[in-house]
């Protein structure tokens, strides 16, 4: 009797944008105003659109806004210069801290990013001072999710981005990309449903 095990991986690229902050003093044309869980989330809206220069985000607990911007408006200056991420596509760094991009997350009573680990087979986020964590973390696309802190899974980096992997044979291998996560404790302050 022979086994099959079947695999489904989600493609990875590297970067091929990348945001600054800037604080200019020439105002922007807006394109668009949207409503996204993360910053990630303004990033993969600009990239799909050839005229974004950048947007300006605004993360908030339960209502994180995004204004997209497109070319800088000539002859006019801003009464009060706000901070403005630009897009460039030249001199861009792999990330490197898979915490740094979290921001305010709605669901976690408490972030751990200091146990988290990467690489290593086993519990993602170990058992520290009698405290069981779940993963939360920032995919590929600015979406937020909860993984469970399993022994078959670990997360692995890859590029400009983390692989977040679950295998438990003889189901398929689970692999999602993701920008940023944290070890967190959910409890019944932020999510009253929470275990």
């Amino acid at each position: 009797m022979s086994m099959l095990l079947s695999y489904w991986i989600i493609g990875i690229a590297e970067a091929t944008s990348c945001y600054l902050p800037s604080t200019p003093l020439t105002p922007y044309n807006v394109l668009e105003i949207a409503k996204v869980e993360t910053q990630r989330g303004c990033e993969v809206l600009c990239d799909a659109q050839t005229t974004c220069a950048g947007f300006s985000f605004k993360d908030s607990t339960f209502s994180s806004s995004c204004v997209l911007l497109s070319t800088s408006i000539p002859n006019a200056n801003c009464a009060i210069p706000t901070e403005i991420m630009l897009k460039t596509i030249t001199g861009c760094v792999a990330r490197t801290n898979i915490t740094a991009e979290f921001g305010v997350d709605p669901c976690i009573d408490e972030m751990a990013p200091m146990v988290l680990q990467i690489g290593k087979p086993g519990p993602i986020c170990p058992i520290s001072n009698g405290k069981v964590y779940i993963i939360r973390a920032i995919d590929e696309t600015g979406r937020r999710h909860t993984f469970d802190n399993d022994i078959m899974s670990w997360m692995e980096k890859s590029g400009d981005m983390w692989l977040y992997r679950f295998d438990m044979n003889p189901y398929p291998q689970t692999v999602i990309p993701i920008i940023a996560a944290t070890c967190a404790i959910a409890g019944g302050v932020k999510c009253p449903c929470a275990p």
